[in-house]
């Protein structure tokens, strides 16, 4: 049970974004945006840096979805220990360890993060829109490793497999739970093509 008694046992952050949908739909569009709209970084790059945060909050819940829909976008699942033990000698491109040093630093100590935290990545050839990118997915984690917790989701009464391929779907909605998944060769460009579908988001069976 979370500590909200009147959602059902096994519910998790959906059942309160339709609980407050004028509060939360705007969240959810944005979190889609971040995570599935246009940016310098891959998709399965976006999951990851998600889940990184997240392991780094402790958040099973959120971790535990992001980190599988990773995989499914191909990252390997034995690479989580050796990244958050040492971002430096993880076996990652050198050009993204930039990226997760800025996660981590705007998540554990944000009132640290300085210029040259920035200039790391500029300098490995990140753009402004990717600096925004990693800043922006840092955030919405955060918000969401708080919200998780804060409305006692019980992870052992969840199939996190089943939420990490709602997100790898190209039909995925932020948070919105679909019949079946639909896991194509290039889902990138395939979602890309799948406009969104706002009149089913917060219908919950």
């Amino acid at each position: 049970m979370t500590f909200f008694p009147t959602l059902p046992d096994d519910a998790h952050a959906t059942h309160l974004f339709a609980r407050y949908p004028h509060i939360y739909k705007l969240y959810a569009m944005a979190s889609r945006a971040i995570m599935r709209g246009p940016s310098p970084l891959s998709f399965q790059l976006r999951e990851t840096l998600g889940a990184y945060v997240s392991a780094l909050n402790g958040c099973d819940f959120c971790f535990g979805a992001h980190s599988k829909t990773a995989k499914m976008f191909g990252l390997e699942e034995n690479l989580w220990d050796a990244l958050l033990d040492n971002i430096d000698t993880a076996a990652i491109p050198d050009k993204e360890k930039s990226l997760f040093h800025y996660a981590r630093k705007l998540t554990l100590t944000p009132s640290r993060v300085i210029q040259s935290d920035v200039q790391a990545i500029y300098d490995m050839g990140w753009s402004e829109d990717a600096l925004h990118s990693v800043m922006a997915i840092t955030c919405t984690f955060n918000f969401m490793n708080r919200i998780a917790p804060g409305m006692g989701i019980d992870v052992e009464k969840l199939d996190l497999a089943d939420l990490g391929a709602e997100r790898h779907s190209t039909a995925w909605e932020p948070m919105v739970p679909i019949e079946t998944a639909k896991l194509d060769d290039n889902p990138e460009e395939a979602y890309r093509q799948s406009p969104p579908n706002w009149n089913a988001v917060w219908k919950l069976t």
